[in-house]
This record gives C-alpha cells, structure tokens and sequence, in this order.
C-alpha cells in the first residue's frame, strides 16, 4: 500500500517511520520533492517511479544523461545506518554490491547502479538461495583497515540488551528458556570475537536483500548493508531466521533447521556452531521486533520455532 504526499508516491512505510520522527520527520517529507529535483538537476538524472520495498529510505529508479539505469536513493533524517551503508559500499567498490556513483553525505543521498529482482521473487528453492547468497557472501567479505564500524562483540551486546528489554516490555511474551537461550548464545558469539578473523560482513543479507546483476544473470549482489566488522559467521547465522513457513510446515523443525545450519556451513566454510548460535539470537530478537512494531503473525512464527530450537 502506498500513500500520497505532495505528489510524491512515498511508501507507506517509510512514510509512517517519517512521520514517527515528529518535526524532522514532516519537514524530511516536505521538503522530498524539492530534493529530489535538486539532486536530480545537479547528478544528471532523469527521475522514474519510486522502487517498493524499502522502510528507511525513498529510492527511485532513475537515468543518467548518458542513459545508464541507477537509482536515488535519500535516506529518512533518523536512519542510523546511513553512514554505515556508505562507508560498505564505497569499500566493496563494486564487488558483490552495486557501484557507489554519487554521494551527498549532508543531504544523505546516494546513486547507485540499478539491479534487477530479488532472488526471493525468483522461484528459486530455498536450497538454492542458500547456495547463491553463500556463494555472493563469500565474494563479498572484505576488510578495509580505515573504516570504523561496529565490532561482532558490540552487536552481540546489543542484541543481549534488546532482547533482555524487550521481552520485558512486551510482557513477556515467549517463555523464558528463549530468551535465556539466546542471550546465553549471544554472550558465547561475543567472547568469541577476534578482531585478526573478522571480515566487513553485510549484516542482513536475507534474500530480499540478494539482487540480480542484470549485466550477468548468473550473478547476484547485495544491497541495504549494516556494514560492521565481525566474523563471518553472522551473516551466515541471519540466514538461519528466514524461512519461517517452511520449518513451520516441516514434521521436524528442529531437524530441518539442523540441516540448513550444516549446509550453510559447507557452503560458506563457516564454523556450524558460530552460524547456529548467531541464527538463534537473531531468529529471537527478530521475533520480539515483529512483536514490538505489530507484526504479530511474524513475530509469533520466528519464536515458535525458536521454541522448538531451544532444546538444541
């Protein structure tokens, strides 16, 4: 669903998360179509449709004078990952990610090559998405040593702190073995950080997040990175809390998930414990987000299975 706003076809959502910022947030809205149009005017381009699918930002498909397809991406005013985002992409330069060609750090706008469809809407198996963003990770994970972003210790931490909070606030809404689970599994990933093996990983390369290149239909690369500094493990672990309505229709959920951790791991060369720990924590605190923002049926289905894994 999408709204209107002077003009401008701005997502639901991202206008929702504007408008959830007060003052700055309706100020950011208003004065959208007056920067679209300067930043446009000044990079060249000659703007289309805005792109579905984002929460933190508006994008819109756009052209350059020499006819290249890219997109304008501008950040909301509260998005916190912006500088992380620029800081990746600008060290990928154009590896597993799409080319960073533009950039207006003040007015948090970016330009970007233009890819084509998520491999989720591809009909690929899961199996198969598993293969194809392994395979991209793997191109991907790099570390630059002039970057400041956040350790795997710290997001460790702050998953320990959400997850703790969270559940409280929310009145408890899962047992408490999930909560004790994950927060034992976090503080394990946290010890286990070392500075000398961590790779500059995306953060959450689910596969809405996985593209097609459109230049070599074989290969895929990564948009919308965290961008921190951790061990590869990670962002393999993400993987493991995606797919919730397949190990929900499963006879043994626990089993199947067992068998996506092993093959994740095969296919990244990443240790299986690491990913399954990272993909617990994160099935949890992702589970108590849905929850938070009033995505009850999601947030419900990720702490079932958590449920059923907590044994594990």
């Amino acid at each position: 669903m999408e709204s209107r706003h002077n003009g401008l076809t701005v997502p639901l959502l991202v206008r929702q998360k504007a408008l959830a910022q007060g003052a700055a947030g309706q100020q950011w809205l208003r004065d959208l179509p007056m920067l679209l149009d300067d930043l446009a005017s000044e990079w060249d381009l000659t703007l289309g449709d805005v792109l579905a699918g984002g929460s933190e930002s508006c994008v819109l498909a756009a052209t350059t004078g020499a006819g290249d397809a890219v997109v304008l991406k501008v950040a909301l005013p509260a998005n916190t990952g912006f500088e992380r985002e620029v800081a990746t992409l600008a060290a990928a330069n154009g590896v597993s990610y799409p080319r960073l060609l533009a950039r207006d750090e003040d007015r948090r706008a970016i330009v970007l090559d233009r890819l084509g469809p998520a491999l989720r809407t591809l009909g690929f198996s899961i199996a198969q998405q598993q293969t194809i963003i392994c395979r991209t990770l793997r191109e991907a994970w790099r570390m630059p040593a002039d970057l400041r972003l956040s350790s795997g210790a710290e997001k460790a931490a702050s998953l320990q702190e959400f997850i703790a909070a969270t559940w409280v606030e929310l009145g408890r809404p899962c047992p408490r073995r999930i909560v004790d689970r994950a927060l034992r599994h976090a503080e394990a990933r946290r010890c286990a950080y070392d500075p000398d093996s961590a790779v500059l990983a995306h953060g959450d390369p689910h596969s809405s997040n996985v593209l097609r290149d459109p230049s070599v239909h074989t290969r895929f690369r990564l948009i919308d990175p965290d961008g921190l500094y951790c061990e590869p493990a990670y962002d393999v672990g993400v993987l493991m809390r995606d797919w919730s309505e397949a190990l929900l229709a499963a006879a043994d959920p626990v089993r199947l998930g067992r068998e996506w951790c092993v093959r994740l791991s095969q296919l990244s060369t990443v240790d299986a414990q690491a990913i399954w720990e990272w993909g617990y924590t994160e099935r949890v605190s992702t589970g108590l987000f849905c929850l938070q923002f009033g995505a009850v049926d999601m947030g419900t289905d990720m702490l079932r299975i958590a449920d059923a894994w907590a044994g594990v």
